[in-house]
């Protein structure tokens, strides 16, 4: 079943006036690759990767207080993060302060 809301990957914008505008339009797309880990962490409610082509994606981390977006991570460090013993200082080492979202104007 496929949503009338859905989007391919080519419809994505390559610029966001907002983070809650990115979160939003990536969530009702329509991706090749999605997945979202089961693990949590002391901070980390729900991690999702979205991928297009399998190479690289965006990556969701939802917290108790906010959202966070990160883009073109290689599906690599995506798996690594999800096989880590620790989401959280997976995350600081290798995704935080590397693969920032942008916002244009």
């Amino acid at each position: 079943l496929i949503s009338c809301n859905s989007k391919n990957c080519d419809e994505i914008p390559s610029k966001f006036n907002s983070y809650e505008q990115a979160i939003n339009e990536i969530r009702k797309s329509d991706f090749k690759f999605q997945e979202t880990t089961t693990k949590t962490s002391s901070w980390i409610d729900e991690v999702s990767y979205y991928s297009c082509d399998m190479k690289t994606g965006f990556l969701i981390i939802e917290t108790s207080s906010q959202e966070y977006i990160h883009k073109n991570v290689p599906i690599k460090i995506w798996k690594a993060f999800n096989n880590s013993s620790s989401l959280g200082k997976y995350y600081n080492q290798n995704i935080k302060n590397r693969y920032q979202l942008y916002l244009g104007k």
